[in-house]
């Protein structure tokens, strides 16, 4: 099924009277608005050309600032940099030294290795001095001893062969301590 509907166009050239009587009594008021709004408009101009000028006040200010803080972070970087660098050359000279102390170090554990061996060396020698000292002293005793032997022997109011038999167990130590 089909629906048909009535549809009627207005014409705007064609005014009722019931309109034009509105549209009489709306004209004060809408000449009234007009310039109400006119005055608004042109206060709200105002208001907004201040605001601009405001912004763009700040606008300088904050570009200012910029600059200045472009400048400071120039000058911190360089100070910085300049920092790092001295940072730098202290931890090589750091470096360098610790090299240095790590190479000394190295010679007196070398030169106290060797102090230690030339004291052991000494150490054996001093005591094959001492053996040798003791050795001396008993072939001194022993020559000693036949010495004064050899002397009693010789003594006319004395028999050699009684006294050679008193010392012979004298003479036998002697010489087990002279055979080490």
């Amino acid at each position: 099924m089909l629906s048909v509907q009535h549809v009627t166009f207005a014409s705007p050239a064609v005014l009722t009277e019931s309109q034009k009587k509105r549209e009489s009594k709306a004209d004060p008021r809408k000449r009234q608005t007009h310039q109400h709004s006119s005055k608004q408009k042109k206060a709200k101009h105002a208001e907004q050309f201040a605001l601009l000028q405001q912004c763009e006040e700040v606008l300088v200010e904050v570009e200012h600032d910029c600059k200045v803080i472009e400048e400071k972070t120039a000058a911190s970087r360089h100070t910085t940099t300049a920092t790092l660098n001295e940072m730098g050359d202290l931890v090589c000279k750091y470096a360098e030294q610790d090299n240095q102390l790590v190479s000394l170090e190295e010679d007196i554990v070398a030169a106290e290795n060797s102090i230690l061996q030339e004291t052991c060396k000494a150490s054996e020698l001093e005591q094959e001095v001492n053996e040798l000292v003791q050795h001396i002293k008993k072939h001194e005793e022993f020559d000693n001893f036949l010495s004064d032997l050899a002397d009693n022997m010789n003594d006319p109011q004395s028999d050699p062969i009684a006294q050679f038999y008193e010392a012979l167990p004298n003479l036998e130590r002697m010489l087990a301590g002279l055979s080490v």
